[in-house]
C-alpha cells in the first residue's frame, strides 16, 4: 500500500522544494545588476551526466559494486 503513495509522495516533495527555492533563491543573490546578460549554456552535458548518475543508481554492475567496496574498505 505504500509503495501506492510513493511517487505522489516524491512529486510533492518536489513541488515544495521548488516552490522554496523560487523564493529563496533571490534572497540569496539580490537583484540582477542591468549590464549582466542571460548565459546561454548547452543541456546536453548536464542532461547526460544525470543520466549517467541514474543508470549507476538504478543497476550498477558487480565490478563497479566491489571497486566502490573496496574503496571504502581503505578509507575506513
Amino acid at each position: 500500500m505504500l509503495l501506492f503513495w510513493t511517487p505522489f509522495l516524491l512529486l510533492g516533495l518536489g513541488v515544495a522544494f521548488a516552490a522554496l527555492f523560487r523564493r529563496v533563491q533571490p534572497m540569496v543573490s539580490g537583484d540582477v545588476p542591468s549590464y549582466q546578460k542571460p548565459v546561454k549554456a548547452a543541456h546536453l552535458p548536464v542532461i547526460l551526466h544525470l543520466v549517467l548518475v541514474l543508470i549507476i543508481g538504478v543497476y550498477m554492475p558487480d565490478f563497479l559494486n566491489a571497486w566502490f567496496h573496496t574503496a571504502v574498505e581503505l578509507l575506513k
